[in-house]
């Protein structure tokens, strides 16, 4: 009934992200960051050492699925969820109906292939994974702690009830109404048409922005730029792309890059002119960005990682994050 194999390359990745995306359907806490969207060109921009894919099968049907970076050190192999770095939610993608056996199975058939000396790191893991439950391998321990907050906003309310502090929404308006006596002000879903535009705006915005505050800034990296690209035009395939534009007078002034993925609006990075901070008009996007996923049916707006006070003021509470790492016992 069950079947456990490894394989090797971004080929596994390829060869398999049509069952993968079919796996995501019975994982209720798959995420956007475990998708082939994302972490094929994740591999594809950042990718070092080796990738190793490991599955489990039952009945010939994909039930689990780790992807694996393994890092050659001088004190022995790490082995990592493949995106670790940049992705703000990592786990094992597993079917809900096998969730403790395939779990199960995929550990003990990566801790196999370990020396004594290699490691497993697993960061970014959400409350309700399965890797933070199973039981460790026979000669192994695990060790875990909490490592980062997602800042999340519940969205899902009574009827009539609005989840926005009062007060932001109404900042948020009144720095719009000021912003349209400089010009026209147009707030729009960036298409394919306006794709292309809209990420050199959303480069070009981040920069200035980091460059006022004497600090690089993120999109500074070449490699990060062309991954924001493959990764926005992969999930604006699958009507997952949330990128939003705030244009004054025609010219893109803010950029707000989110993804919807069931039932959860993320919010991934943004950038706006840094000549308009005093019109707050990233908080202008944000407001669009929150009230366009209520519509949509979205239960939570995640702003991801960083406790950023901004975060707090939306009415977003503190959800945490664990790095789970597995190592031999000492003997």
């Amino acid at each position: 009934m069950w079947r456990v194999q490894e394989q090797r390359g971004v080929d596994a990745l390829e060869s398999l992200a049509g069952e993968w995306r079919s796996l995501e359907t019975r994982c209720r806490h798959a995420t956007a960051f475990q998708s082939p969207e994302w972490l094929i060109p994740w591999w594809s921009c950042f990718g070092h050492g080796e990738l190793r894919v490991v599955t489990v099968r039952r009945d010939g049907s994909l039930c689990a699925f780790l992807p694996l970076l393994i890092e050659a050190t001088a004190a022995g192999s790490r082995v990592t969820l493949l995106g670790t770095g940049n992705s703000d939610h990592l786990d094992l993608l597993v079917d809900d109906r096998c969730r403790d056996v395939a779990t199960a199975l995929a550990i003990d058939t990566v801790a196999l292939g370990l020396s004594q000396r290699d490691w497993c790191d697993f960061e970014q893991l959400p409350a309700s994974s399965p890797l933070l439950r199973t039981p460790a391998p026979f000669s192994w321990e695990w060790t875990s702690e909490q490592c980062d907050v997602c800042p999340t906003l519940a969205i899902a309310t009574c009827a009539g009830g609005d989840p926005l502090p009062a007060r932001r929404s109404a900042d948020a308006r009144y720095m719009r109404r000021r912003l349209s006596r400089l010009g026209n002000v147009e707030v729009d879903i960036v298409r394919r048409d306006s794709l292309d535009e809209a990420l050199t705006a959303l480069f070009a915005l981040h920069r200035a922005r980091w460059t006022a505050r004497h600090f690089p800034g993120l999109l500074t990296d070449t490699s990060v730029r062309r991954f924001l690209h493959c990764v926005a035009e992969a999930f604006l395939a699958r009507g997952l792309l949330r990128l939003y534009t705030l244009r004054l007078s025609g010219r893109i002034v803010a950029v707000h890059f989110g993804l919807q993925w069931c039932g959860r609006r993320c919010y991934y990075i943004g950038g706006f002119d840094p000549e308009l901070a005093a019109l707050s008009i990233g908080s202008v996007l944000l407001e669009h960005s929150i009230r366009d996923a209520m519509a949509e049916g979205a239960t939570e707006f995640d702003f991801l990682r960083g406790a950023e006070p901004y975060k707090y003021r939306w009415g977003a509470t503190d959800r945490p994050s664990y790095r789970r790492v597995l190592r031999h016992r000492p003997a």
